[in-house]
This record gives C-alpha cells, sequence and structure tokens, in this order.
C-alpha cells in the first residue's frame, strides 16, 4: 500500500511542479506587443523606464516597458494682477487686486490638502485690498486658495501656509 502511494505522488509530481510555473505578466492600462521578422516590440502605458541604453540605430529600455516619464496633474491657474501675502500667513492675509481681470474675483474657497472646505468667503468688487481673516483654530498646515468670478468658475488657484 505504502509503495502504491508512492508510486502515485511520483506520477503526479510533474504535475504540482509545472502548476508552480510563472508567466510574465504586466498590468498596465493599456499596452501591446507585435513580433515579425525576428523582431519584437512591447510597449505599456504608466509604468516607469529603469534604465535605457541608445545607439544611433538602437535603443533599449530595461526594467518596464515605458521610457518616457511623465505626470498628470491638474495645473494651477493663475491670475495675472493679482498678490496673496503674507505667505505664510497667521491669523489673516491679505488679497490684493491690480488687474481689471482681478477685479472680477467674486469669492475665495479655503481647501486643506484633504480636499476639505476650511472656509469660503464672498469678496468686495469694489475693494482692491481686502484683509481674510482666519478661522480660529486652524491647524498649522499648508492649504489652497482658490479664488472664483461672479459665475462660480475658477480663476485662480495658490498655495499658502498657514500657521
Amino acid at each position: 500500500m505504502a509503495r502504491l502511494n508512492i508510486f502515485f505522488l511520483l506520477l503526479s509530481l510533474p504535475l504540482l511542479l509545472n502548476a508552480q510555473s510563472l508567466q510574465p505578466q504586466v498590468i498596465a492600462t493599456a499596452g501591446e506587443s507585435t513580433s515579425a521578422a525576428g523582431f519584437s516590440l512591447s510597449w505599456t502605458m504608466g509604468e516607469v523606464a529603469i534604465q535605457t541604453f541608445s545607439t544611433p540605430t538602437f535603443q533599449l529600455t530595461e526594467g518596464f516597458h515605458q521610457p518616457e516619464v511623465s505626470s498628470v496633474g491638474i495645473e494651477p491657474q493663475i491670475l495675472s494682477g493679482l498678490s496673496i501675502y503674507p505667505n505664510p500667513a497667521q491669523g489673516s492675509f491679505w488679497i490684493k487686486k491690480e488687474s481689471e481681470a482681478a477685479q472680477e474675483v467674486a469669492s475665495l474657497e479655503l481647501i486643506d490638502l484633504v480636499g476639505r472646505k476650511v472656509m469660503t468667503q464672498e469678496l468686495s468688487a469694489h475693494q482692491t485690498t481686502e484683509q481674510i481673516l482666519l478661522p480660529p483654530n486652524l491647524a498649522e498646515s499648508s492649504y489652497l486658495i482658490q479664488l472664483f468670478n461672479a459665475e462660480h468658475k475658477p480663476v485662480h488657484t495658490s498655495r499658502i501656509w498657514i500657521r
């Protein structure tokens, strides 16, 4: 009986070992692999290049597939003729509107780095310099100031450090 168990174990051992093989895989948002005439080309989006070797007629990227590194983000909107000071601020800060476009700023939102609105305030259309009082007990951190026009469309975004 023991010999029969050992026989079946040895017979099934290649199946168990074959089940443990790993295939190279890439998880990416897009990609493709093509082969023709002994040449192979594979590409994926979303990986960072580790090392690239180049000659005038050949380029080899080791590690991941994508040789060009780029980042995705939201470009800050900057309105000319607008100043926000002091930075860092403590208790309050000032907004100075020096251009016609800056005069169209109607409201502001102070947003923490988690994305929560900490404060919203309407701004005067007639004042060129306006003091903004900060809420008491505001945590010391970096915040985003987003300014909006009368239609509540964002026209300026900047960062301020609150002490």
